[in-house]
């Protein structure tokens, strides 16, 4: 929308801002990713529900205070104009409820609510757009201002909409926070290499926006930003999938389960067919994007639709194979494959970017993410029995 009606500041500011603090949101998501299997594993699913919910308050807190240093030192090292300012106050406001929304989707799809899930998430969109187009033309906020409003007020809204759904099905009781010591650190150990991972993979695109933003004109900051925003978008796509590969596969008897070779070959068949359909969705719908997102449809932007949407695939490979391999038990190491997405594809990306752009960037994520499936493969066949 910013694209369309916003100017090429309004663009830059917000997709420089939002990338600064898609490191708490990718860092909630690390944190809550063991909620499934612990749910599930517990044999009383309110006090579970009370322990998962003390658990994201908790991580609320800490992410809100940890946001304020992260402004901070980034403002002292290349100052923030007030609208930046701003943008990044209204999007960390929504900072301190994502934790506890995470978790209470988690523990929905763990009860069986996936699809209803997937329609509350479609409805929570749709009014993410009519409050972004109110709000852009029958407000006196700045474009960017107005977005960050919507997208808080939205995710606060969600919350509220998932605990009465909560309520609903084990009882109001169970939305009483519970902090259990044993709990939060059971669930800290499902994410500690998530936690890494995530914190190092999405700090590299933060700092890599913020020094677009302060070296390039706002163009180029601004088609960045659409760039990343389309693979936060399908990462979300995979990420979904793994979760609920991970339910399925936490509810399988004789727990961990155990990497038979048969047992693999039919989980990672079913992981190609979702990926390589999702892939096709998306590509089928690239031209449609390219001038959604752009606001026109030409060449140079369609390749970097399509680029984004490869980046996202294989990296959904990853996902899904690390989320196999927790299930199986090995929750460490798995995970930090993807750091090789910072490690090549970074270093690589801003050599090819003075070369062939933001397609040459495209090209760098896609071979850094196709090592990471790689070595991630290679890895698993040791486990194999």
């Amino acid at each position: 929308m910013l694209s369309w009606w916003g100017s090429g500041v309004a663009l830059a500011d917000y997709a420089m801002t939002t990338q600064l603090v898609q490191v708490f949101v990718v860092l909630s998501l690390a944190l809550s990713i063991g909620v499934p299997i612990y749910f599930n594993q517990h044999s009383d699913g309110v006090l579970a529900t009370r322990q998962a919910i003390g658990y994201a308050c908790l991580i609320g807190i800490a992410l809100l205070a940890l946001s304020w240093l992260y402004f901070v030192g980034l403002d002292a090292v290349h100052a923030f104009s007030p609208q930046q300012t701003l943008v990044y106050v209204l999007l960390i406001g929504g900072v301190l409820s994502l934790p506890c929304y995470i978790v209470l989707n988690h523990i929905l799809d763990a009860l069986g609510k996936s699809r209803q899930v997937i329609y509350l998430t479609a409805i929570m969109t749709v009014l993410n757009i009519a409050l972004n187009y109110q709000l852009l033309f029958n407000s006196s906020l700045s474009a960017q201002a107005a977005i960050a409003t919507a997208t808080t007020a939205v995710r606060i809204i969600g919350l509220l909409v998932l605990m009465a759904w909560i309520g609903q099905q084990l009882g109001t009781h169970a939305l009483r926070a519970t902090l259990h010591p044993p709990a939060i650190k059971k669930l800290l150990d499902f994410g500690q290499s998530e936690l890494l991972t995530g914190l190092v993979f999405t700090l590299g695109f933060a700092l890599l926006s913020f020094y677009l933003n302060a070296r390039f004109d706002a163009k180029l900051v601004g088609e960045f930003g659409i760039f990343l925003n389309m693979i936060n978008l399908s990462f979300v796509v995979y990420v979904g999938f793994a979760s609920a590969l991970v339910i399925y596969l936490s509810k399988l008897p004789n727990q961990p389960i155990k990497l038979h070779r048969t047992t693999n070959r039919q989980i990672d068949w079913l992981i190609i067919r979702f990926v390589a359909g999702s892939l096709l969705a998306g590509a089928v719908l690239s031209p449609l994007l390219c001038w959604l997102y752009f606001g026109q449809f030409d060449t140079k932007q369609l390749l970097i639709v399509l680029a984004a949407l490869l980046v996202a695939a294989i990296d959904g490979l990853a996902i899904a194979t690390i989320a196999k391999l927790r299930v199986a038990g090995d929750t460490k190491k798995p995970p930090l494959f993807r750091l090789l997405l910072v490690v090549v594809g970074l270093p690589l990306g801003g050599w090819l970017l003075s070369m062939a752009g933001l397609f040459g960037v495209g090209i760098a994520f896609i071979i850094a993410n196709a090592c990471s499936v790689i070595a991630l493969k290679v890895y698993q066949k040791r486990l194999l029995l």
